[in-house]
């Protein structure tokens, strides 16, 4: 009997050893999952269940590593078999939850996080989760709102549920109320750059980029490679016209990241307002070389040729972009522009056809059908088309003047006068004094016509063999 109790010690003794070592490791794993180092945390976590296969946190903790390596799958399984060891603890549901979201589950997702609800109502990450898939899978953004409001009743600590919460109101353009909430996330995690980022976002979409500057400044100030936000300070100042502070910070940008597309179109775009055409296309080109299929930036390099007179390469991009995108009306429009530049009219017509084809709409391609039509002698359907553009866009001055040309065309004098005057009295043109005076000579106003045309050649203008004036003195 003494033999056989001295065993069972033994035995007992045994067990207890085995379930330190077990604990050891999975305390060994927490303090490298907290460390960052997920590898050596699963490590230690796997060689707790070789020890214990029934270690049930050991599996979630291991889930929630495998996670962070972005090992979804195994992350499942590990939760699947806490969740099979203890189907009452909420906690693997949650975990389960994200990894299923990771994996594009959403469904399944959902049903997770519910039952972690289920099993715990006071379960705050859970609801945020829960509101993260309705905000950002399901585009629920108000239901999702309601969700994150639960979770911060529940933990009004976590600066996270502010932040998704605040981002969630700016897409309902509740600014005052995402600002409120940016402010709360900032004062829990006055460290976290991405708070900082978002109010300065969210001031922006309030058209108040004064205000929005600084909050960029201290995003980059708490994390000085954060890309999103130099870029974001940059737009900012680009807005208020504050130029070469804004081409600083884009150029920024492509130093932490030179393949960044939307930087390069940016930079592209600055230069092209600022007239730097050569290098507008230099950015252009650096864009569309990490994305050579993009219709829209080789549409957008096409013009910035066709501003330097570089009509070859003008129409080569526009060409490719129509390859690309086959109804781009813009892009047809541009080409047609070229070809109206280098006097191929009836080609150029061709393209205008084209895009109103594309769009009825298209206000810039019936005008420029209709200065076409000016050249080729098509003067009633020149007229046409102008009318139809005025009618969709009334702030087009130029239109006035073709308009007012196409007239004196087509011997409708008075009215030519009322288009011409209009013109005339914001802009001072050779040509619209030159029209007018053709109007009023055919209207026997010979005295206010000499004046029009000494005024025409002191401005310079395109004489019209078709057109009588008065001899003046």
């Amino acid at each position: 009997m003494k033999y056989l109790f001295g065993l069972a010690l033994i035995i007992f003794s045994s067990l207890q050893l085995l379930a330190q070592q077990d604990t050891s490791y999975f305390d060994s794993g927490k303090k490298k999952y907290y460390t960052n180092d997920y590898v050596g945390a699963a490590d230690d976590f796997s060689k707790a269940i070789d020890i214990n296969p029934e270690y049930t946190k050991a599996y979630i903790f291991r889930g929630i590593a495998y996670f962070e390596q972005k090992e979804y799958q195994k992350a499942i399984t590990d939760q699947t078999k806490a969740i099979d060891l203890n189907d009452q603890l909420a906690h693997p549901y949650n975990e389960r939850g994200k990894a299923k979201i990771a994996s594009k589950d959403v469904d399944g997702s959902i049903k997770d996080f519910l039952k972690a609800i289920e099993l715990d109502s006071s379960y705050s990450y859970a609801f945020f989760n829960l509101a993260n898939v309705k905000l950002f899978a399901l585009k629920k953004v108000r239901d999702a709102i309601k969700t994150f409001t639960v979770a911060i009743n529940l933990n009004s600590s976590d600066s996270k549920s502010y932040m998704n919460r605040g981002y969630a109101r700016s897409l309902t353009e509740n600014y005052y109320g995402a600002i409120a909430d940016y402010n709360q996330a900032i004062f829990l995690d006055p460290k976290s750059a991405k708070a900082y980022n978002n109010r300065g976002l969210t001031k922006a979409s309030m058209l108040n980029f004064e205000a929005a500057i600084p909050d960029f400044s201290e995003a980059i100030k708490l994390d000085s490679e954060y890309t999103n936000a130099y870029y974001n300070r940059g737009m900012a100042r680009f807005r208020n016209a504050d130029y070469l502070e804004a081409i600083k910070d884009i150029e920024k940008v492509i130093v932490l990241d030179g393949q960044s597309i939307k930087a390069h179109t940016k930079l592209g775009d600055i230069k092209y307002l600022l007239k730097d055409y050569p290098e507008a296309v230099m950015h252009y080109s650096k864009a569309i070389a990490i994305d050579p299929k993009n219709a829209l930036l080789i549409n957008n390099r096409g013009y910035a040729f066709l501003k330097q007179k570089k009509y070859d390469e003008a129409v080569s991009d526009f060409d490719k972009a129509i390859e690309l995108k086959p109804n781009f009306s813009y892009a047809y429009n541009n080409r047609g522009f070229t070809k109206m530049e280098l006097k191929q009219y009836k080609k150029a017509i061709e393209d205008f056809n084209k895009t109103l084809e594309i769009d009825s709409a298209h206000y810039e391609a019936l005008y420029n059908r209709a200065k076409c039509k000016l050249n080729t002698g098509e003067y009633q359907s020149g007229y046409e088309d102008i009318d139809a553009s005025l009618t969709l866009n009334k702030e087009n001055e130029a239109a006035y003047m073709l308009r007012g040309q196409l007239l004196v065309h087509l011997k409708k004098y008075e009215k030519a006068l009322k288009d011409l005057n209009r013109y005339i009295g914001n802009h001072k043109s050779g040509d619209a004094f030159y029209y007018r005076c053709v109007a009023r000579f055919n209207l026997t106003k010979t005295e206010l016509a000499c004046r029009d045309l000494a005024s025409a050649e002191k401005l310079g203008f395109e004489k019209n063999d078709d057109l009588s004036i008065p001899i003046c003195q």
